[in-house]
């Protein structure tokens, strides 16, 4: 017998008791699915996946900006050393902004300590054997993005007898649009998962977790558990995109405008035959290419040309193309400056639009995989609340302020020599003082700071009022 069968019996064996009135609003939400039944999905997220992410350059720019970030990403193993700036951290962090990232750093480095656990983070270098974190951290993203939700498969150390228990070894990270959910009954909406491409493999839904983007599609009974699609209400722009950027190549490969060159008329007692056909347009052939290399065309006949096809400008593809790039920056939340689709793209508008891109874009799908790893990971291996795993976002290029800027800031807020070292990435100190905190007591008294203060006439120099009192 194995596992799953072993699995079924146990929980074919379970009645659950509940109320009519606990399950009202499940009722509300769901129809009721009978026990085993698949839940009905989105059939068009392998459509959208090949029609955006690999067939539409833009979208793929885009994507791949924002994926490679989140891969880049240290998700590093803290103690909480004190939780109230801990929550404080994670609530700015729901609606970072560029300027709230530096109190988060601040508060970061207040409210955590990493420590050292290695069959915690080793999940961090290599979640499964076929992938690596980073791989795995873009795929996420990249099929939340496209499909509309990511699904983490996790392996546990678990008993035969109960596999939805125990510490997770491994995740894995299976195609999005492949994944079917399947009924546990009304008091469990999803009692299992599986591959459409191998149905007969039952995940327990204890050891899948969804990152989805919310979904208010509920016309197909339980589609909103699949999440939307960042290119669902796109499909229209999308399709026109697409159908643009065939045309011009089209376009292009026909060399653009074509002028047909024609004797306006020929001789009453002409006859054209066959072979006089072939001779005129050899000649024809002949000099039309000396033309094109800078030579005159020289003709005793009457001449006429027509014109056929339109160039992109005529066709206005290329100003469509600009703007409909742009509507797909302003659907994953990033700026066009930093893919130079824009006329402002600057330096320095380049610099702020990574820096409000990094904040608005990346940051909220890096702290829902933070929310996933610390209430579906990390509690296989410890839940006594001590623990969080957490991003160390001082790693990112778009959030490492001015220098100067940085220690005119750091100078007003009381820290350690050593705090302030280790905010400006300097190493700590030894020094008997260096662990005291340092307050910036601003204007002093001159006298003490040794020297007198001017005498008599406060218009003279100090060398005059220095000459005076020594005389």
């Amino acid at each position: 017998m194995g596992v799953f069968d072993v699995f079924k019996q146990k929980q074919d064996s379970i009645r659950v008791t509940s109320s009519v009135s606990a399950n009202r609003p499940m009722e509300m939400l769901l129809k009721w699915q009978p026990n085993g039944q698949v839940i009905m999905y989105n059939t068009n997220g392998e459509e959208l996946l090949d029609k955006g992410f690999l067939s539409n350059h833009a979208i793929f720019t885009i994507q791949d900006w924002k994926c490679q970030k989140v891969a880049m990403a240290p998700f590093i193993l803290y103690e909480v050393r004190d939780k109230k700036l801990y929550k404080q951290m994670r609530n700015l962090l729901k609606f970072a902004t560029p300027e709230a990232m530096d109190t988060v750093r601040v508060l970061h480095k207040s409210a955590l300590v990493e420590v050292d656990r290695p069959e915690i983070t080793r999940i961090f270098d290599r979640p499964n054997p076929m992938m690596p974190w980073a791989e795995f951290a873009y795929g996420t993203v990249l099929y939340k993005d496209q499909i509309g939700a990511g699904h983490w498969m996790g392996v546990r150390a678990g008993s035969a007898n109960d596999p939805t228990t125990g510490k997770i070894r491994e995740i894995y990270l299976p195609p999005a649009h492949h994944m079917v959910a399947e009924s546990g009954g009304m008091t469990q909406p999803v009692g299992k998962w599986f591959l459409k491409t191998n149905p007969e493999v039952k995940i327990d839904a204890a050891n899948v977790y969804s990152l989805r983007n919310f979904s208010p599609i509920y016309t197909t009974e339980t589609q909103f558990l699949y999440g939307l699609s960042r290119l669902h209400a796109l499909r229209a722009i999308l399709q026109k995109h697409n159908e643009g950027t065939k045309t011009e190549a089209e376009i292009y490969a026909q060399k653009g405008i074509r002028d047909i060159v024609f004797p306006q008329a020929l001789p009453e007692h002409a006859v054209i035959d066959y072979d006089t056909f072939q001779q005129t347009r050899d000649a024809w052939n002949q000099k039309v290419n000396e033309a094109k290399q800078g030579n005159i065309l020289i003709n005793d006949v009457p001449l006429g040309s027509l014109r056929i096809g339109f160039s992109p400008q005529d066709l206005g593809l290329l100003e469509s193309q600009s703007v409909t790039k742009k509507d797909f920056c302003a659907a994953y939340h990033v700026k066009p400056e930093i893919f130079g689709w824009s006329d402002q793209s600057t330096f320095n508008n380049v610099a702020e639009a990574r820096k409000s891109s990094f904040t608005d874009a990346v940051v909220p799908e890096l702290e829902a995989m933070v929310d996933a790893l610390n209430t579906w990971y990390l509690p296989s291996y410890d839940d006594s609340g001590k623990l969080a795993i957490a991003v160390n976002y001082d790693h990112f290029a778009e959030l490492q302020e001015d220098s100067a800027e940085k220690a005119k800031w750091l100078d007003l807020v009381p820290l350690s020599a050593n705090e302030f070292r280790e905010a400006m990435g300097w190493g700590e100190g030894n020094g008997e003082n260096d662990n005291k905190t340092l307050v910036n007591s601003g204007k002093k008294i001159l006298d003490d700071l040794g020297l007198e203060s001017f005498r008599g006439n406060p218009d003279a120099s100090y060398d005059e009022d220095l000459n005076n009192n020594n005389g």
